[in-house]
């Protein structure tokens, strides 16, 4: 029973890994960009990286500029955790109804998982676009280096997002996006709920 469970969680992991491949693009001409124009509603998979232990989950992720909500789920549709960004700070609630509060994003998670996922740059970086109120280079590779993070996308054939990569010293983050619809964000308020 024991081998059978190992066999379809390595089948599991691998799909998704195998899902997630893409022919290589050419590099990402990063500029400067404002999150007011950043209307989106995505959906795809979330893969975390630590050392050698790795963690999958689904995504839904809507923005209307001036806030940004983030669902992460099970691959069975359960969600985990829901995050709210807006002007005022992050709000984070759990699957088991507790609410958490901090300024940013990278904060809270730094305080809830012992390092700070940059949740509140993500929108951008799946852009093209860098903060501008943070220093930044860009490698030879094309890859952008900001806030401890190496940055790299991918976008589809419509210059739409479809793979999000960061990288630091601690962590790989990896967002596949399978779906992605500019100007269709739900949300309808500007700020979360708190």
């Amino acid at each position: 029973m024991r081998l059978l469970a190992r066999a379809v969680a390595t089948t599991a992991v691998l799909s998704v890994l195998a899902a997630c491949q893409t022919t290589p693009q050419a590099p990402t001409a990063w500029q400067a960009g404002s999150r007011d124009d950043l209307n989106f509603s995505a959906a795809g998979r979330l893969a975390v990286k630590q050392n050698d232990k790795g963690s999958y989950a689904n995504f839904d992720w809507d923005s209307n500029g001036k806030m940004q909500q983030l669902s992460v789920n099970t691959p069975l549709g359960n969600t985990v955790g829901e995050l709210c960004q807006d002007g005022n700070g992050v709000v984070a609630t759990a699957s088991n109804g507790e609410v958490y509060q901090a300024a940013t994003a990278s904060e809270l998670s730094e305080r809830l998982m012992g390092f700070a996922i940059p949740v509140e740059s993500l929108d951008l970086w799946a852009h093209g676009y860098y903060a501008d109120n943070q220093p930044h280079t860009v490698d030879e590779q094309g890859r952008l280096l900001q806030a401890g993070w190496k940055i790299e996308r991918q976008v589809d054939a419509q210059g739409q997002p479809r793979i999000l990569v960061l990288d630091n010293q601690q962590l790989s983050i990896r967002l596949a996006f399978n779906d992605y619809q500019a100007g269709a964000s739900a949300l309808e308020s500007s700020t979360c709920q708190r």
